[in-house]
């Protein structure tokens, strides 16, 4: 018997297939912190995080610029993205000599 469908989805009886068992009480715990923060509760945290990092919190600074802007990408990946594109076009222009 194969251990998943033809979905991806682990088949009925597949001792892996049982999923999360905390799964709802994390859900049920979401749910309540949900409903007990407000808008205006989430104002007043935003205001207090924005504060700490206007002062100068690194950690602050961090936090709200990567849930505002997204987090950073290391320099260090564009680097070596533009090394695999030179080394791509390279490679194109090789093959391209081959075919002359």
């Amino acid at each position: 018997m194969p251990e998943r469908d033809n979905k991806g989805r682990f088949q009925k009886g597949n001792h892996a297939g049982k999923g999360n068992p905390y799964f709802q009480r994390v859900a049920s715990l979401r749910k309540e912190l949900y409903n007990c923060v407000s808008p205006k509760d989430m104002r007043a945290l935003i205001d207090v995080l924005k504060e700490k990092a206007l002062s100068g919190d690194v950690k602050a600074i961090t936090l709200l610029l990567d849930r505002v802007l997204g987090p950073s990408v290391a320099l260090d990946v564009w680097e070596r993205l533009e090394k695999l594109e030179r080394l791509a076009e390279r490679i194109e222009d090789a093959e391209q000599d081959k075919t002359s």
